[in-house]
């Protein structure tokens, strides 16, 4: 059985607040030493729980692991936190984000920060800064030796590629599942050799606003059910949770969703702050830093996946023509691998599966 110790930890943004969960078998077994924790981060929409039989797996393997999972500063548990019912912000956000002075891009502007309820959207980096914070957590609460290892899925693999980035050595490996780091020509449909006008790129960092397909579907998305089994019978309807392991499910409708105050169950995720979440999407300016991070690094793909993953891109350092994931793998100097007969979704289907790759890949005998 898993031990689950809650925390809320200050965010990168003055009044946030990121819900964390230490997770944990209870062991005799002494703790390594150094310690080694993972870290792990939940794609849009979702919350940490439902990937809870994945890293329950992963620490019964050996009881010895520490893994903290977090929600977004408007997703889960974190959204109850720093958002109203009506997915308003409690907080203010500044109006520039600092980047590292390396960090790449066709222009000269800096990033702004739109408002989440703006058509611009809520950039990635809040995130990846958001991240930085819980790994100073990590190390404060395991101490300054401690051995990171991150997994994130979609959006939640590319905050903390996009960590990695801001602050190196933060991991000691990663485990990509189908991240979600686009290059500014699939983003904008530019070359970005030879477009340099900062003019034409306001927002390098956000998509195309509430016009971004699946920010308009998010948008339309019902948040407010009678009970849970309403809920339940609505997400089953949707094909997005038909492949999805029953346990991951269940969880989701469990802690996915909040009671109101007038008896119904809301989903924690506002689609408002998940369209606003899509709309910020892609970071491209974190692709153009990819060569940079030097960590070994393995990218998974689901086989059947549809999610923006599949479409082919001209790889200029191979000539080849590839899958986004495997761009993201050979620019990293990483290893991709496909999960046959899967989705996007890959995590939440075969979790089992998943952990011991992942288990075999931090842990194993799998070397780059």
């Amino acid at each position: 059985m898993m031990d689950i110790e809650p925390f809320a930890i200050a965010g990168s943004t003055k009044g946030v607040l990121i819900a964390c969960d230490i997770l944990s078998i209870p062991s005799s077994k002494p703790a390594n030493s150094p310690p080694s924790v993972i870290l792990f981060h939940h794609a849009t929409g979702l919350h940490k729980e439902p990937y809870y039989p994945l890293l329950e797996r992963i620490l019964s393997t050996d009881p010895s692991l520490k893994c903290l999972a977090f929600d977004a500063r408007n997703h889960g548990d974190s959204a109850l936190l720093n958002y109203t019912p009506h997915g308003k912000s409690r907080f203010k956000l500044r109006l520039y984000d600092p980047l590292p002075a390396n960090t790449p891009w066709v222009g000269k502007t800096a990033p702004r920060d739109p408002d989440p309820q703006s058509d611009a959207g809520l950039s990635w980096w809040y995130s990846a800064y958001d991240a930085l914070k819980v790994l100073e957590f990590v190390k404060k609460r395991f101490g300054e030796e401690a051995q990171v290892y991150g997994i994130g899925h979609s959006f939640g693999a590319a905050v903390i590629t996009a960590a990695e980035h801001l602050r190196p050595g933060s991991f000691k490996k990663l485990y990509l599942i189908e991240p979600i780091i686009m290059s500014p020509e699939s983003m904008y449909g530019i070359e970005v050799s030879t477009n340099t006008d900062p003019k034409k790129y306001p927002h390098p960092d956000a998509a195309s606003g509430k016009d971004f397909p699946l920010a308009r579907s998010a948008l339309k998305r019902r948040g407010v059910f009678a009970d849970r089994e309403e809920a339940r019978e609505n997400f089953l309807s949707k094909q997005f949770f038909r492949e999805w392991d029953p346990r991951c499910l269940e969880i989701y409708v469990e802690d996915g969703l909040y009671e109101t105050p007038s008896g119904e169950v809301a989903l924690k995720c506002h689609p408002l702050q998940e369209a606003a979440t899509f709309s910020g999407a892609g970071i491209p300016r974190l692709f153009l830093a990819l060569n940079s991070i030097k960590l070994p690094c393995k990218v998974i793909t689901g086989s059947n996946s549809t999610f923006i993953t599949q479409s082919l891109h001209l790889d200029a350092e191979t000539g080849k023509n590839l899958i986004k994931d495997e761009v993201i793998a050979s620019r990293l100097g990483g290893i991709h691998q496909f999960f046959q007969d899967r989705g996007h979704m890959v995590p939440l289907e075969v979790p089992e599966q998943i952990a011991d790759n992942v288990f075999d890949f931090f842990f194993g005998n799998a070397k780059l």
